[in-house]
């Protein structure tokens, strides 16, 4: 159910209903995010994939793909290493998902500074630029590298294959 919402793909309520009586699944074994919520990759690119063949291969932009993280210290989110698996794993689903023909053309991040969500005010974390909330300073995290390193390597034209370098992005905020 959430990948309908994150993919921002608009259904009239009577599939959205379908979808969430039909497929709506858990899994003990699946990974959670700070707001509880699974945490599935591959869901994401059957997500597109049904969407492509269900309404006959629309142009696709996820408008909010993103997770919340636990970030105890300033340290854990800086490294942010939860959030750049999450990045890591759903670019790959999404690449997956367009080299099986999903005409994909965004893949926007939710969100791109920590801010304030409604049903937990400043103790969820969403943002690849940590704020300190008090002093207001944004510091980009590990994801916000990653999508950079990400973003810059893919820069020269379109490509099928997604190159996601596995070193660690965060060393140069850590010293």
């Amino acid at each position: 159910f959430r990948y309908v919402a994150t993919v921002g793909f608009q259904l009239p309520t009577a599939d959205l209903f379908s979808i969430v009586c039909e497929r709506l699944s858990d899994d003990p074994s699946w990974d959670h995010n700070d707001m509880g919520w699974n945490v599935v990759p591959d869901g994401l690119r059957e997500m597109l994939l049904w969407i492509r063949d269900r309404y006959k291969d629309p142009l696709i932009f996820i408008t909010e793909n993103g997770s919340a993280v636990d970030e105890p210290d300033d340290a854990s989110a800086l490294r942010d290493s939860k959030r750049q698996s999450f990045v890591e794993k759903h670019l790959q689903a999404s690449n997956e998902a367009i080299n099986a023909g999903v005409r994909l053309s965004g893949d926007f991040a939710w969100s791109l500074m920590d801010n304030f969500e409604w049903q937990f005010g400043y103790q969820r974390r969403f943002g690849i630029t940590r704020v300190d909330f008090d002093t207001l300073e944004r510091i980009p995290k590990g994801s916000a590298i990653l999508y950079r390193d990400i973003i810059q390597y893919n820069r020269e034209g379109r490509t099928r294959s997604l190159k996601i370098d596995s070193r660690p992005v965060h060393r140069n905020l850590l010293g």
